[in-house]
């Protein structure tokens, strides 16, 4: 799963703060149609980080958050922004980018909420450098899924987040490489923005900044 430079979560909302995330998914989601704007479209990405260290009350299981972002390695782009500020490293502007790479890395997530309580992720960051720290071990096994393997019959696991109101097969299935209907279901659930084949796609511009309450609505 490569990227050009010239190119489940459930119910219960993860808790705002800075926290030790692993990315445990990466899963294409196809060209997806802005909600704002039908003229426009970008091909997209799902990130779905466990938050290690946050247990979900009255389970044995950790917090997931996700982030759907434009797959894109372009100056702009937040998916750069955040390879880049967890590695340290400024990325190639002519090289290709394979994404998978960074599933079971360990990072630093910053999750905002808003003032009903949906989460988002703001912004990603490399593990301060102090002797000693471990991070733990993600209790989920990273997976990468491109748009061909679910196309093939492979499923989104259980523990991804919600995306906008809606199950992430629901955002998949209404890609223009799939076709079939956009989600229109409205939920409670977490809004959040949860294969090893290589897909390579064009720079585009800068993700936008969408409120999940809104897109509940509209996408």
């Amino acid at each position: 799963m490569k990227t050009t430079a010239a190119g489940g979560g459930g119910s219960v909302k993860a808790p705002a703060g800075n926290h030790m995330a692993v990315l445990v998914g990466v899963f294409e989601m196809g060209t997806q149609t802005d909600p704002f704007d039908a003229t426009k479209a970008r091909r997209q990405v799902c990130l779905a980080w466990e938050l290690v260290n946050e247990e979900i009350a009255g389970t044995s299981k950790n917090h997931v958050v996700s982030a759907a972002v434009t797959q894109s390695l372009n100056e702009k782009a937040t998916l750069r922004k955040w390879v880049e500020s967890r590695t340290g490293k400024k990325l190639a502007n002519d090289g290709e980018f394979d994404l998978t790479s960074e599933l079971g890395q360990a990072c630093m997530l910053n999750v905002v909420a808003n003032e009903k309580g949906y989460t988002r992720v703001e912004g990603v960051a490399a593990l301060p450098n102090m002797k000693g720290m471990v991070v733990p071990k993600p209790g989920y096994k990273p997976v990468a899924l491109t748009l061909e393997d679910y196309q093939g019959g492979a499923k989104i696991p259980d523990w991804v987040p919600w995306i906008y109101g809606n199950p992430l097969e629901d955002h998949i299935n209404a890609s223009h490489e799939i076709g079939k209907a956009k989600p229109n279901r409205k939920s409670n659930q977490q809004a959040q923005g949860g294969g090893q084949a290589a897909s390579k796609v064009p720079a585009s511009e800068q993700d936008a900044e969408y409120d999940p309450e809104a897109l509940n609505e509209r996408f």
